[in-house]
């Protein structure tokens, strides 16, 4: 299964790296590209956009550092209908 990552913080890193060695395909992307650098290193694809990575997996995954991710990041209705394997979950470390 292909699974996606958007944020690679502290939470989001480490989640990626334990789904990783759980033999998982990674898809990653960060506003930074060194916090990707781990787990790249270890197999994991870059993608160079949120949307990118959404075209590319199955499960999205987003840890962000605000509850309110932006709309390009999540499955759209038109994407849920092309993929209809397409799939989410958020979570953000910061205080609604």
């Amino acid at each position: 299964m292909k699974i996606g990552f958007i944020g690679l913080g502290i939470m989001g890193s480490r989640m990626a790296a334990n789904l990783q060695k759980k033999g998982h395909e990674l898809v990653v992307h960060n506003r930074t590209k060194d916090r990707a650098k781990p787990l790249l290193d270890q197999g994991a694809a870059w993608a160079d956009s949120p949307a990118e990575v959404g075209k590319r997996v199955n499960i999205l995954f987003t840890m962000l550092s605000k509850p309110t991710p932006s709309p390009r990041w999540r499955c759209s209705a038109s994407t849920r209908s092309s993929r209809p394997s397409c799939r989410t979950r958020s979570g953000w470390t910061a205080a609604p």
